[in-house]
């Protein structure tokens, strides 16, 4: 298992960073909310002998620039991996996003359709937007104040442990902890709130790309119900990791690089451009 060097560019303004392996088909990897492109040390060679596999510091995050405003919303995040897959030369991609990541993947999908060939949503993040505003801003404190408050290895430590599933090993959780240590507060505050605000069902209506929903059957943080509830929303089929948490591309990785490689082998024209 090796990680790619981390690369950098600049896209209508912003400074960009994400690490690549492999070449043909481009496979684009979204991290959620507490992780980075670090995360998916698991899939990179995984998927390097027969797709250009491209993961992401989402903006905020890594060795990425902060977007403007304190509150952007779930399409300056779509515009910005736009930019980022311009300047790449990619004209259309493989996506597949976890939590955060899976709801920034149905904006590309609103914002940017001709981009998105399939989506692979891992445990998504539905968004707030239908809340009040009461109840989105209570949203972004309970997130805000423990990192604040612990810093970010701490709070790394005590989040981590309620992303895992049973299945998840002292290494896995290590990994998870590591990775969500370099979360920076302005980037992960933006972030939250763009959660916040977010709405995957208002993005997801009228899609028609291919698609999969896959969640750990031990999540409890975006459990299985709601995600098999965005399945049936875009008639897409859903699958559940037994054993695992919020994170199982990384507590179960052998399983969920199977239903992802099952899921992109089953499109038609996967492996020509």
């Amino acid at each position: 298992m090796s990680l790619p060097e981390l690369q950098t560019t600049e896209a209508n303004g912003l400074r960009l960073a994400w690490r690549e392996a492999g070449s043909g088909p481009a496979l684009v990897l979204l991290h959620g909310i507490g992780s980075g492109s670090q995360g998916w040390s698991h899939q990179y060679d995984a998927f390097a002998d027969r797709y250009r596999v491209i993961g992401w510091d989402a903006p905020g995050y890594g060795g990425s620039g902060d977007l403007v405003g304190e509150s952007p919303p779930t399409k300056d995040y779509a515009d910005a991996m736009a930019g980022l897959l311009d300047k790449l030369g990619v004209s259309a991609a493989h996506f597949c996003g976890n939590s955060l990541g899976a709801l920034m993947i149905s904006s590309i999908a609103k914002h940017h359709p001709a981009l998105v060939r399939s989506m692979l949503l891992s445990d998504a993040a539905g968004g707030y937007g239908q809340k009040s505003e009461t109840e989105r801003a209570a949203t972004v404190a309970a997130r805000l104040d423990p990192l604040g408050e612990l810093g970010a290895e701490e709070f790394a430590r005590q989040r981590g442990r309620r992303l895992c599933g049973s299945r998840a090993t002292d290494q896995g959780f290590e990994e998870i902890v590591a990775v969500m240590s370099q979360i920076r507060l302005d980037g992960y505050a933006q972030a939250a709130r763009m959660l916040a605000n977010g709405d995957i069902y208002a993005n997801l209506e009228g899609c028609t790309q291919p698609a999969l929903v896959i969640c750990g059957d031990e999540d409890v943080v975006t459990p299985p119900e709601s995600n098999q509830a965005i399945a049936e929303f875009i008639g897409a089929p859903y699958r559940g990791i037994q054993g695992a948490g919020h994170l199982p591309y990384t507590e179960t990785p052998e399983e969920f690089n199977a239903l992802l490689d099952e899921f992109l082998a089953g499109l038609p024209g996967t492996g020509t451009e």
